[in-house]
């Protein structure tokens, strides 16, 4: 229960921070590989994402359903394909190529709370499939 306060209280107060994290297509060519960030991690919903010229262009492969951000920025002469999907909470700017075969949204508002609507709850491995699929339980809920 405290890391539900501590969590929310952060949410509220704007105390999360923005992170920027880079492309750099070290690896290859796909945007869930860590080792393609210069922080080598993915990129989450605290994170502002952009994408430079490499010769490796990052791809959102039709397997992909998590891919998040908070802003997008696709540089001149860089490009991002989606084939899969890509949730964001900011803004998209696009100096380059997004080729979107996939799906590309914003993260769901609540108009009534202004607080965002999570597909599955935090710690969940995926969307529940059925009224109880266990593994869309995780371990923190959000109420809004």
């Amino acid at each position: 229960m405290k890391k539900l306060l501590f969590i929310s209280l952060m949410l509220a107060f704007g105390l999360t921070g923005f992170s920027q994290t880079t492309w750099t297509g070290s690896v290859d060519t796909d945007w869930a590989t860590a080792g393609n960030w210069d922080t080598d991690k993915v990129p989450t919903f605290f994170d502002h994402v952009t994408i430079p010229d490499e010769p490796n262009d990052p791809v959102i492969g039709s397997g992909t359903t998590d891919a998040v951000c908070h802003n997008l920025t696709i540089n001149s002469n860089a490009s991002l394909t989606v084939d899969g999907k890509l949730a964001y909470l900011g803004e998209v700017t696009v100096n380059g190529t997004m080729t979107v075969n996939g799906e590309v949204k914003t993260a769901a508002v609540s108009s009534a709370t202004g607080k965002i609507w999570m597909d599955r709850n935090l710690g969940a491995s995926q969307v529940a499939i059925s009224s109880n699929d266990a593994a869309a339980y995780g371990d923190w809920y959000q109420w809004g």
